[in-house]
């Protein structure tokens, strides 16, 4: 899933458009997006919020409140028994905090086969513990990264250029991929009506090894999907080297060139990975091998 909207559950008609958008997964907000006077009300409107759909829907998250919190134990309740595909828990600053979050979905009757755990980190210690927390538990499919209050915890400033983060987002990607599991979804862009911003900033997580990206506006959809996704050029060179490759192991030669660059066993397998993608995202024909 390469796209991940985020929505208040106070949201309304704003919800509804979310269902509607062409994200490939929505998180309904019960945390930094509702006001703590609201946020009994808002768990009951997230309650019911999938039983209006029909049809056709994106995956569906449930961002809970912090352990800890008063709403804390409800919020997992409702999202246990309500449908959800998944709860994002925020604040996840270590594996212990992980595994009492398991405990408690295996108590709702939850299992790991059907019902996903996202750590969102965004602590100092959630980075320096990223792969205790990847390899916590059987319901943690992946990791995902909150920059905002990563920085206000370390005490950083953003720049133009996101090296601050990167040190961060490589932690991430490392762990996630150590601990088998997926790739990580990377952090926010504020600026959402900065298009180009947004792109380069997707395709340097798609380069770090990144899968997805939280989103907080529908307009940043496309440019996060189409980021994500092999371009045609990309595809195109991807089918060339495969089959290029296949032909020269045909007649013995483990090593070739094409388009001057050396083509090795590593590369024909990234390159097939790459192909794969593009079929996953209805980019290329099944028969186009």
């Amino acid at each position: 899933m390469r796209s991940w909207l985020f929505t208040p559950a106070t949201g309304g008609e704003r919800l509804k458009k979310a269902f509607r958008s062409a994200a490939d997964a929505v998180i309904v907000d019960l945390e930094d997006a509702v006001a703590f006077s609201e946020k009994d009300s808002a768990r009951a409107a997230a309650g019911t919020c999938l039983a209006e759909l029909d049809g056709k829907r994106p995956a569906v998250y449930l961002r809970v409140n912090e352990q800890g919190s008063p709403w804390y134990r409800a919020d997992m309740e409702m999202a246990v028994r309500s449908g959800f595909d998944g709860v994002m828990l925020p604040k996840s600053h270590s594996g212990d905090d992980i595994q009492r979050a398991e405990e408690l979905l295996r108590s709702l009757g939850a299992g790991p086969e059907t019902f996903a755990l996202v750590p969102l980190i965004e602590s100092a210690a959630g980075v320096v513990h990223a792969e205790e927390i990847a390899e916590a538990g059987a319901f943690v499919r992946q990791l995902a990264f909150g920059s905002l209050d990563f920085l206000l915890d370390l005490g950083g400033r953003s720049t133009d250029t996101g090296a601050e983060l990167l040190y961060a987002r490589s932690k991430l990607a490392l762990a996630s991929r150590a601990a088998g599991k997926e790739g990580p979804v990377d952090a926010v862009f504020p600026d959402f009506r900065n298009d180009e911003g947004l792109r380069a900033d997707t395709l340097l997580s798609r380069a770090l090894g990144f899968q997805g990206k939280l989103l907080i506006h529908p307009r940043q959809i496309p440019v996060v999907n189409e980021a994500f996704a092999p371009s045609g050029e990309e595809i195109q060179l991807a089918l060339e080297i495969t089959e290029a490759f296949r032909a020269a192991e045909a007649e013995g030669k483990g090593a070739i060139q094409v388009r001057g660059k050396m083509v090795d066993q590593p590369v024909y397998r990234k390159n097939q990975q790459l192909l794969e993608q593009a079929r996953l995202f209805g980019l290329l024909a099944e028969e186009a091998k």
